[in-house]
């Protein structure tokens, strides 16, 4: 089970990290960048509820998918 986590945080830091990088190569990336994609990405945003730990990154993976189509996105939501 703790090794099957491990895998899914580790591809998770390598989707974010590839989003981070193609920031880089347009010239958008700033110094927080990685927390605002980590932000972006989030599907349980501020909710202070449990929630399963593979349904949860299931989403938070799918939506690093689906930013590294588009990086950019990640930039124009507003961090409250």
């Amino acid at each position: 089970m703790r090794q099957g986590r491990a895998t899914t945080l580790l591809e998770a830091a390598e989707k974010v990290k590839a989003v981070e990088d193609a920031l880089k190569a347009s010239g958008k990336w700033h110094s927080m960048a990685r927390y605002q994609i980590i932000s972006y990405a989030n599907p349980t945003k501020r909710a202070r509820k449990p929630s399963d730990f593979d349904k949860t990154f299931a989403k938070f993976i799918g939506a690093l998918e689906k930013l590294a189509e588009s990086p950019h996105s990640a930039l124009k939501e507003k961090v409250e």
